[in-house]
């Protein structure tokens, strides 16, 4: 029979667990825009603040390439600067 100790993975998880949570909270409340892609330039990942500037929804970013809002990139600065001018205000 063999016993092994766990708890030292166990608390170490958990440590990683609430790091993960920090950065989370930290990215989704911060007023500048996140956006992540992978290396074919297919969205990983977009921020709330993102989305508004791009003035779309998260979920019609996500899995989306770059290349799908630069075509309406016009479109997407000026929705940007009327978001930026509402929150300024």
């Amino acid at each position: 029979m063999i016993v092994q100790d766990i708890s030292a993975r166990r608390r170490t998880k958990e440590v990683l667990d609430e790091s993960e949570m920090r950065y989370r909270r930290m990215i989704e409340t911060m007023l500048e825009g996140v956006w992540l892609f992978d290396q074919s330039g297919c969205t990983r990942y977009v921020n709330q603040r993102m989305a508004d500037l791009l003035g779309y929804e998260r979920a019609q970013i996500l899995n989306r390439q770059m290349i799908d809002f630069i075509h309406e990139s016009e479109d997407a600065f000026e929705h940007a600067l009327t978001v930026d001018n509402r929150m300024t205000e």
